[in-house]
């Protein structure tokens, strides 16, 4: 166990880091010195948004309507 667990990070090729290069490995570092489209990901966002919303009241209909063709079954065979 002691082998996984290393104290000392290491880059690809084998390189100790010293701690700047290790913050700067985490991903979420990574994610806010690069350069995004923020405009296009804002797009994106709603965008998915919307569909996941559209999804969701779709299948709030589709069980309201099976429940209303189950009913009218029961009812229409009793």
């Amino acid at each position: 166990m002691a082998k996984l667990i290393s104290s000392v990070k290491e880059d690809k090729a084998g390189i100790p880091m010293n701690p700047q290069e290790r913050t700067l490995s985490r991903p979420v570092m990574a994610f806010i010195i690069q350069r995004h489209d923020l405009d296009g990901l804002q797009l994106a966002m709603k965008q998915a948004l919307r569909k996941a919303t559209c999804r969701v009241f779709a299948l709030q209909v589709m069980h309201v309507v099976e429940f209303y063709l189950l009913v009218s079954f029961v009812l229409t065979f009793s």
